[in-house]
């Protein structure tokens, strides 16, 4: 069984805190409509020969998927289910804390998780705006902890 501490030094170099707003657009009965969806996922990904690393993450947590990416010869153990991320997660990495621009990350994303978590059974159109505001704000502010991202267009 892995350490808490190893775990959280291996989210720490390898692991990623998502935040991701999806906007689609479909034509339904001869009328465009869209469909908007907010969603959270704790990653990690690493070359697929360290599969058994990642194996051991899911094993301690006791949640997540590990899938294979062939394209990139990499595997990712995600969390992607809301329930989890709330109830194992969260509390996890509230208690064995990250340091430097991943903690600043986790708190963050973390409060996303919440306000997620405590809207899930609510329509997004009948969703407390400020809330809303607020998950993009949140959403803006990691910005600043990620290498790369998607940038404003994935944004309304």
């Amino acid at each position: 069984m892995l350490s808490s501490e190893y775990i959280v030094g291996f989210t720490e170099g390898e692991g990623c805190f998502s935040l991701i707003f999806r906007k689609d657009t479909k034509l339904r009965e001869s009328i465009l409509k869209s469909y908007f969806s907010w969603k959270s996922k704790y990653v990690i990904c690493l070359r697929a020969d360290d599969v058994g690393i990642l194996e051991q993450i899911k094993d301690a947590f006791g949640c997540g998927k590990i899938n294979m990416l062939n394209t990139t010869h990499s595997v990712s153990y995600s969390v992607c289910d809301l329930n989890d991320q709330f109830n194992i997660i969260v509390p996890f990495f509230k208690k064995h804390t990250l340091i430097g621009k991943k903690a600043e990350d986790f708190k963050l994303w973390s409060q996303a998780v919440e306000i997620l978590f405590n809207e899930n059974r609510v329509p997004m159109h009948q969703r407390d705006q400020n809330k809303l505001l607020a998950l993009k704000n949140i959403h803006s502010l990691m910005g600043q902890f990620k290498s790369r991202g998607r940038g404003a267009k994935w944004l309304i």
